[in-house]
């Protein structure tokens, strides 16, 4: 709320705070503005409602400060300046902002005022009957509420209700009028001074909200005002106001080679058309040469060649720090025309989705990039001076240069996929070629062993036709063999059973002549008794015979073939009878 804390302390070595703004202390190196100064403070002692407006980066807020403060105080004027927080967030309401920056001022100021009641309201505190503040040597103080980029009320993205309500609260202060809540209350208002207002406002804005504050001038009924427009300064009060600062610090004749440089194009003196040179461009250039000179060395012309134009390239950069791509694009591309002139875009248009944000606009605004310039009653976005065209001609080159570059390695991959898969679908063409040919055999082979198959299957019902009339021919070889073996296996019983019946009737035999034999023994008849022997031989050889048969029977053994009976064997000489127990 107060003024900027962060600006540079200057002095003889230093002369210049570069894109800062000149604060009260930097007055004796403040130059060039003596005519809008003391203008600007007549307006101030006529007139209590004062507006300042010009472009974006014509120093509107060094001048309030180091040209017309110091003139004030001189003339009992107290100065409060203000930086507000104009946004829904803010702490406070914007008048008791503006309320506690005023006690500070007076604190700072060493002047004699009673604080205010915790309900009183900076209007009625400024118009006690009793002039509320007075110098150390009892002098009446009347204070000069600057309010400075009074633009942010209007350009930080607030609600229309909240800008409504803020310039609502801001018409009785400016128009010096009785609140309505107050006049039914007698008390208080006979403790008011209503006859002379004892306070001063000067609002400062850009020039393109200049169409807002008169909107709000007319419907808040406001009453007439004073109004000084600011503009770009000429060349020979630039190169005074460089030689006035920096004399401790500038080889003769430098300073108006830096103006010359500044009103150039491309550094080109010769060919320059500008007339007017930009304040904050001015200072930040003097401000970079002071920090890159070999000190104790002076600024002289060999080091504006050496690095004038990189001042204003890395200002450009600096500038689009943060910012997204797209912004620097939209620069290079809209705002500058052909190879050597700027251009202004629509500032509607300008906000346009894909183009700039709000936020960006007014950043780069804030940076003194940009400004907004009401041309013909539409607010159009431009480069702050036309020096900065080629800086921003060079950037939108070598950033084409890097699209083409990035274009062409884009094509390059693109021609080198699109030969991949070429070379991809040719592979592939070539093994579906060798899929088809390997199914084309595949059929081929199944095809012959289908045709095989079918004659394997047109044998193989000739062979079930065969073998069925086999299996019949079979069958009935079996059943002839079943019937073949039961004839056997009844041939083996019969023969069993004759076999056991001959071993009967041989045992009978056999037992018949061992009776015979038994008898004749006792003085038998040799003959006789040799021949019951024999008989008895033949028997026992018979019975022998019948029992190996029925052995080769009962195995399945074919019987031997029958020999036919020996012829009789001659009777052997006679010998004695036997012993029957013997033979028997």
């Amino acid at each position: 709320m107060e003024a900027d804390k962060s600006a540079p302390r200057l002095d003889d070595d230093n002369p210049w705070p570069g894109l800062a703004a000149y604060d009260e202390a930097s007055t004796r190196f403040f130059h060039g503005r003596e005519a809008d100064s003391a203008e600007l403070l007549r307006l101030i002692r006529l007139s209590p409602f004062v507006v300042l407006y010009g472009k974006s980066g014509l120093g509107k807020s060094s001048m309030l400060q180091a040209g017309v403060f110091p003139e004030l105080r001189a003339a009992r004027f107290l100065p409060v300046y203000l930086r507000l927080d104009y946004s829904e967030r803010a702490s406070l309401p914007l008048l008791e902002q503006a309320k506690a920056v005023l006690l500070q001022e007076i604190e700072h100021a060493g002047a004699d005022a009673p604080r205010p009641a915790a309900d009183e309201s900076l209007w009625a505190y400024l118009q006690r009957r009793a002039w509320p503040i007075w110098t150390r040597d009892n002098f009446p103080v009347t204070p000069v509420l600057v309010f400075d980029q009074f633009e942010e009320l209007f350009s930080r993205g607030a609600s229309a209700a909240h800008v409504d309500k803020v310039l609502e609260s801001l018409a009785d202060l400016v128009g010096d009028r009785l609140p309505a809540p107050m006049a039914n209350n007698r008390e208080t208002v006979r403790q008011l001074n209503l006859q002379a207002q004892q306070y001063r406002v000067v609002l400062s804005f850009r020039s393109d909200f200049l169409a807002e504050v008169e909107a709000w001038e007319k419907q808040a009924n406001l009453p007439r005002r004073e109004s000084l427009h600011l503009t770009a300064m000429s060349r020979k009060n630039a190169v005074d106001a460089v030689q006035d600062a920096g004399k401790a610090v500038l080889e003769p004749g430098v300073a108006g080679q830096i103006v010359d440089f500044l009103l150039s194009r491309d550094g080109e003196a010769a060919k320059r058309r500008v007339t007017e040179v930009e304040p904050v461009l001015l200072s930040l250039c003097c401000y970079q040469l002071n920090l890159r000179r070999d000190r104790p060395a002076k600024i002289d012309a060999a080091l504006l060649r050496g690095v004038g134009e990189d001042i204003l390239k890395s200002f450009y950069e600096d500038s689009l720090k943060g910012m997204d791509p797209r912004v620097a694009v939209f620069i290079e591309e809209n705002l500058i025309l052909g190879e050597r002139f700027r251009n202004s875009y629509p500032r509607e248009a300008a906000l346009a989705p894909g183009q700039l944000t709000l936020d960006e606009l007014n950043t780069l605004t804030q940076r003194r990039l940009l400004r907004v310039d009401p041309q013909g009653g539409e607010p159009r976005v431009e480069l702050i001076h036309d020096r900065l065209v080629g800086v921003v001609r060079d950037a939108r080159d070598a950033r084409r240069a890097q699209e083409a570059l990035q274009q062409e390695r884009e094509r390059a991959e693109q021609t080198a996929r699109e030969e991949r898969e070429q070379a991809e679908q040719k592979a592939r063409a070539e093994r579906e070629r060798e899929r088809l040919a390997q199914a084309e055999s595949e059929r081929t082979r199944l095809a012959r062993w289908r045709i095989g198959l079918a004659v394997a299957v047109a044998l193989l019902l000739v062979l079930s036709v065969g073998l069925f009339a086999s299996q019949r021919e079979v069958s009935r070889a079996l059943e002839q063999a079943r019937s073949n073996a039961e004839a056997a296996e009844r041939a083996r019983d019969d023969a069993r059973g004759l076999a056991l019946a001959s071993s009967a009737e041989l045992a009978t035999i056999k037992e018949a002549l061992v009776k015979a034999a038994r008898e004749s023994a006792p003085g038998g008849d040799a003959p006789a008794v040799a021949a019951v022997g024999a008989a008895l031989r033949t028997v026992v050889d018979a019975e022998q015979k019948l029992q190996d048969s029925a052995t080769r029977v009962g195995r399945d053994e074919p019987l031997a073939p029958t020999a036919p009976a020996p012829a009789p064997a001659p009777a052997p000489p006679p010998a004695p009878p036997p012993n029957a127990a013997a033979v028997a």
